[in-house]
C-alpha cells in the first residue's frame, strides 16, 4: 500500500520546520530585549527634530508583520516656547520594512496613532510650536505609509514669551483622522502633509463658554500647510452648519469662516457665555486678525422680540470682535450698523452704531407690552450705544443718537378739554374723535440708567404742534413735559369769533393770550399701555 503524501518524511520534516518558526517568531519579542534600543531611537529622534522626545516602552513583533508598538511617546516644545509637550501619544503602532530595517533605514508602511493630543501654542508675534525641520542621525528615516490616527484631542492655547503665561483658547477633541504617505527624507515633509480628518462626534470646548460646541458631522482637509473644510454642529440650543479655511498653518494664517444659524435665541445664549472669562488672556502688543467671515442668523429671538435675515461680516483680532457692517429686518424695517466687542476685559465692554430705517412701531410695542400699540408711525433713527456683556448689559447701557417717526398717532390729548369743546362749538377746529394723528415727531435721545431721555421733541400733529422733554424708562414708565398750540384754520378769521373764543380762552387755560394758536403747557406721565396727559407741568 503506499505512503500518503502527508505521511512522507520530507512533510514532516518541513511541518516541524514551520512550527518551529512560527514558535521562534511569536517567541521573538521575549527573547529579542528591544526595549534595549529605546534609548537609541530617542535619541536617533531628538537628533532628527531637535526637540526633547520622551518612549516609555517598546514592544517588537515579527507575526504577522514586522511590528513595533511604542507607548506614550512625548515630542517636546521648540526652544522659545514653554517646556511641555507638542505632541502626546498613547501608543504609536508602526508597521516595518524588514528589508529596509536591516539596512538601517527606518521604512514605516503604515502607522496607527491612538490617544492623541496635540497642544497648538501661538505667542504674541503668531510663531507656533508647530515648526519642525529635520536633521542628521543614526538611522535613516524613509518613508511613512498610510497614517490613521484615533480620538486626537488639540488644544490651542496663547503664549506670552515677555510673562510666560500660557492662555487656553479652546480644546477640539473626538478627531479621527488619515494621512496619506509622507516621505521623510525631504526637508520639511511637514509639507507632504495630506489629511483628512472626520469631525462627527467631535466637540469643540472653550473657557468662554459653559457649553461645549459638538459636531453632528463635518470634514476637514489638509494639504499644502492648508485647511478647509466644512460641518454642522450645535451649541446648546442653537444649530449651525458653516464652512472654514485657513491659508496656511506655518505660520498661522488668520481663520476664514461661514456659518448660517437657522435660529438664535440670544437669552439662551447669554446663560452659556461665562462672564470674565476673557479677563487673563495675554493680549499680543500689534492688534492682529485672528479669524474673519459672515455669519447669517435666520432668526433671532430676544424675548419678546425678534427680527429675520440678520446677517454680519465677523473679525476677531487679539483683543477684539468686530461686527462690521450687520443688517437685518424687524417688525417691517431695516437695521444696520457695526457692533465690537473687547473680550480681553472682564466687563466686556460691547460699542454699537445703530441705523433703523422704517420700523413699524405699533407692531414694535405690540410686540412688548402684548397688546394693542397705543403708539403707531414709521420709526427712523440713529443711534451709538455701548454697555457691558460681562456684567449687566441693560443696566449699563448707554448711548446717543437722534429719531423721527413720522405718519403716526398717539392716543388723544385730553389736555384740550374744555378748550377743544369751545373751540369746536365755533367750528374754529376739527377735533378727531379718536386718536391724535401727526406728521412728525423726532428729536434726540440720551440713553442712560435704564431711561431713554430727550431735551427736545417736536411735534407736528393734526390741529396741534408743540415741543417735549422729558424721559421714558426700561419698564415703560413715561415722564414728559411740554408746550402745544392749537392751529385754527383760516377760515376761522372771517367768523369774526376769533376776539369772543379769546376770552373764553382765557379763562379756560389762564396764561394765555387767547390767540389761536398761542402755547399751552402739559405733562405726559404713566406708562406705554396707559399714558396720563394733563395741562401744565403739574403732577
Amino acid at each position: 500500500m503506499p505512503i500518503r503524501w502527508y505521511r512522507t518524511k520530507w512533510v514532516r520534516v518541513g511541518g516541524l520546520v514551520l512550527l518551529l518558526g512560527l514558535l521562534g517568531a511569536a517567541a521573538v519579542p521575549f527573547l529579542v530585549p528591544i526595549d534595549r534600543v529605546r534609548p537609541l531611537l530617542i535619541q536617533t529622534l531628538e537628533a532628527k527634530i531637535q526637540r526633547p522626545v520622551q518612549i516609555d516602552a517598546v514592544r517588537l513583533y515579527v507575526v504577522p508583520t514586522v511590528y513595533l508598538q511604542a507607548l506614550n511617546v512625548r515630542i517636546g516644545n521648540p526652544p522659545g516656547f514653554p517646556q511641555g509637550d507638542t505632541v502626546l501619544v498613547k501608543s504609536v503602532d508602526l508597521n516595518l520594512g524588514l528589508r529596509a530595517l536591516l539596512s538601517r533605514e527606518l521604512d514605516i508602511t503604515s502607522m496607527t496613532l491612538s490617544g492623541v493630543r496635540m497642544n497648538v501654542l501661538r505667542d504674541t508675534t503668531g510663531r507656533t510650536n508647530l515648526e519642525l525641520h529635520l536633521h542628521g542621525g543614526l538611522l535613516k528615516l524613509g518613508r511613512v505609509g498610510a497614517v490613521a490616527v484615533t480620538n486626537a484631542e488639540i488644544v490651542v492655547a496663547g503664549f506670552d514669551a515677555h510673562t510666560g503665561r500660557v492662555t487656553p483658547l479652546l480644546t477640539v477633541s473626538g478627531v479621527n483622522a488619515s494621512l496619506r504617505p509622507i516621505d521623510l527624507t525631504a526637508p520639511d515633509p511637514t509639507k507632504q502633509i495630506d489629511a483628512t480628518a472626520v469631525l462627527r462626534g467631535a466637540r469643540i470646548t472653550t473657557p468662554f463658554l459653559a457649553a461645549p460646541v459638538q459636531f453632528a458631522a463635518g470634514t476637514v482637509f489638509i494639504k499644502d500647510r492648508a485647511v478647509r473644510g466644512t460641518f454642522a454642529a450645535a451649541l446648546g440650543p442653537m444649530r449651525m452648519t458653516g464652512t472654514v479655511a485657513i491659508a496656511g498653518l506655518e505660520p498661522l494664517s488668520a481663520i476664514m469662516f461661514d456659518v448660517a444659524v437657522p435660529e438664535l435665541d440670544v437669552a439662551a445664549m447669554k446663560r452659556l457665555v461665562i462672564r470674565g472669562a476673557g479677563g487673563d488672556l495675554a493680549v499680543a502688543p500689534d492688534r492682529r486678525l485672528l479669524a474673519r467671515g459672515m455669519i447669517t442668523l435666520d432668526r433671532v429671538v430676544l424675548s419678546p422680540l425678534e427680527a429675520t435675515g440678520a446677517r454680519g461680516r465677523v473679525s476677531v483680532y487679539t483683543n477684539e470682535i468686530q461686527v462690521a457692517p450687520y443688517a437685518l429686518s424687524a417688525y417691517g424695517g431695516t437695521i444696520r450698523g457695526t457692533a465690537s466687542l473687547h473680550y480681553t476685559a472682564a466687563s466686556l465692554p460691547v460699542v454699537a452704531t445703530t441705523t433703523v430705517r422704517g420700523l413699524n412701531v405699533a407692531r414694535a410695542v405690540s410686540a412688548l407690552s402684548a397688546g394693542d400699540a397705543r403708539l403707531t408711525g414709521s420709526l427712523d433713527a440713529d443711534l451709538r450705544l455701548a454697555t457691558d456683556a460681562g456684567g449687566d448689559p441693560e443696566g449699563a447701557l448707554t448711548g446717543a443718537g437722534t429719531f423721527a417717526l413720522r405718519d403716526g398717532s398717539f392716543p388723544r390729548l385730553e389736555l384740550k378739554g374744555a378748550m377743544v369743546k369751545i373751540a369746536t362749538a365755533v367750528r374754529l377746529i376739527t377735533v378727531p374723535a379718536g386718536p391724535t394723528r401727526f406728521s412728525y415727531l423726532g428729536g434726540d435721545v440720551r440713553i442712560a440708567h435704564e431711561r431713554v431721555y430727550s431735551n427736545a421733541i417736536r411735534l407736528d400733529g393734526d390741529g396741534l404742534e408743540g415741543t417735549v422733554r422729558g424721559s421714558f424708562g426700561f419698564d415703560q414708565t413715561l415722564d414728559y413735559l411740554g408746550t402745544g398750540a392749537l392751529n385754527t384754520p383760516p377760515s376761522a378769521a372771517s367768523k369774526g369769533v376769533l376776539s369772543a373764543v379769546g376770552r373764553l380762552l382765557r379763562k379756560v387755560v389762564p396764561g394765555t393770550s387767547g390767540a389761536a394758536g398761542k402755547q399751552v403747557a402739559f405733562s405726559v406721565r404713566g406708562t406705554f399701555d396707559d399714558p396720563k396727559f394733563s395741562r401744565g407741568g403739574g403732577r
